[in-house]
This record gives C-alpha cells, sequence and structure tokens, in this order.
C-alpha cells in the first residue's frame, strides 16, 4: 500500500496577530524562590494557508525589536505598572 500524497498548502495571509507583554516585581530577598524583577515580550501570529487550515506562530518578540521599539515597550509596561499601583492600591 502506497503512502497518499499530502497537499501542498502556501501561506496566504495573516489572521490574528497577539502581543503579551509581562511586567513583574521582585520578590522578597527571603522568598522561596526569590525572583529578580523583569519583563518579558511575547507574540503570536495566526497564519492561513491555503487549503483552509490555520497555525499559529509563537515566539519571543524582542529579537525582533529594533532599540527604539524595545524601549518603548519598557515605558509602555513601566508606565501601566505606575498606573495600576497609582488608582487600583
Amino acid at each position: 500500500m502506497a503512502f497518499s500524497k499530502q497537499p501542498t498548502r502556501t501561506p496566504t495571509s495573516i489572521g490574528n496577530v497577539s502581543i503579551i507583554l509581562k511586567d513583574w516585581p521582585a520578590k522578597a530577598a527571603g522568598a522561596t524562590p526569590a525572583v529578580a524583577a523583569g519583563q518579558s515580550a511575547h507574540f503570536a501570529v495566526d497564519v492561513v494557508y491555503s487549503d483552509g487550515t490555520t497555525e499559529q506562530v509563537r515566539g519571543n518578540l524582542v529579537p525582533h525589536l529594533t532599540a527604539g521599539q524595545a524601549q518603548g515597550l519598557v515605558d509602555f509596561i513601566t508606565d501601566m505598572r505606575a498606573k495600576a499601583v497609582a488608582e487600583l492600591l
């Protein structure tokens, strides 16, 4: 019995594009585990193929940013943390 030939798929369009920004505070030195403060940026992009299927490509956003874009996101998430502290606490 022969294997059936797989259809050729070509990416035809981009669906949803999602950006996930995170900012976390440092845990106290005595906390278990102690964690340094940090920030991260990740992406998810839906790629639509010619056969109607969609696959999601995910990854670290930082390597895809210019220095100016990275600084803009750092400034934005820092401002959002300050806004949350000022308005929610």
